[in-house]
């Protein structure tokens, strides 16, 4: 027998979860819980049902009123890799990232990437064009756009990576974590790889990726 949950929206707009788009009405929309698509867009908190996708606003990491904290979370040459969910059939054509309190310093290259993950080697599928010098102010959102749209072909993980080089990165808006073991209980969700790099990796194996303590948010559309 199936498991039904009532969802009623608690935002003015409609909302996507799984693939129904639920409306703010008194009644609600019935869910299938045994639908993997419904249960992963839905996080149960105490008694409620809150939305994690919002269409309008794009896919996130994690929910951005969640992002309080000036992130040491990429350095020079360094690329970070951040999870993120995201269902089959998604169209992703950029990734926004938004700088905290310092800002990006003599740019040489900025990138940004999507790789798609099996469990053991990230796989770029998307990337961005190298933004070079191109100004990235304190507190400002940054959005990278991919030079070729990327539509997901698995429903799961997938990583976002960000590659800065410069005299002096940007602190990234976030959250940090109290250590980096936390952060990889179950699945890294955000680590490091590569020195010294000018371009995006291609591929890596998740092995070779640190986990770090610093989660970057992250928005795709």
């Amino acid at each position: 027998m199936a498991t039904f949950v009532r969802y009623r929206s608690t935002v003015r707009r409609p909302v996507r979860v799984g693939t129904t788009l639920v409306s703010n009405s008194a009644s609600g929309t019935l869910l299938d819980l045994d639908n993997a698509a419904v249960r992963r867009n839905l996080r149960a908190l105490q008694h409620l049902v809150v939305p994690v996708t919002d269409q309008r606003q794009g896919l996130e990491n994690f929910s951005l009123i969640d992002a309080m904290s000036n992130a040491t979370a990429i350095a020079d040459g360094v690329q970070t890799y951040t999870a993120i969910d995201l269902p089959k059939g998604q169209l992703i054509t950029s990734a926004t990232f938004v700088s905290a309190t310092t800002a990006l310093n003599t740019g040489t290259h900025q990138y940004a990437a999507l790789y798609s993950s099996d469990g053991t080697t990230l796989t770029r599928v998307a990337v961005s064009a190298d933004a070079v010098a191109g100004a990235w102010a304190a507190n400002t959102a940054k959005t990278f756009t991919f030079t070729t749209p990327y539509t997901t072909v698995r429903d799961g993980i997938h990583y976002v990576g960000l590659l800065v080089t410069a005299s002096a990165v940007p602190t990234l808006t976030g959250v940090t974590l109290q250590n980096a073991v936390v952060g990889a209980l179950g699945f890294k969700r955000v680590g490091t790889a590569g020195s010294s790099l000018t371009a995006t990796q291609a591929s890596v194996a998740l092995s070779s990726v640190t986990a770090t303590a610093n989660i970057p948010y992250v928005r795709v559309a």
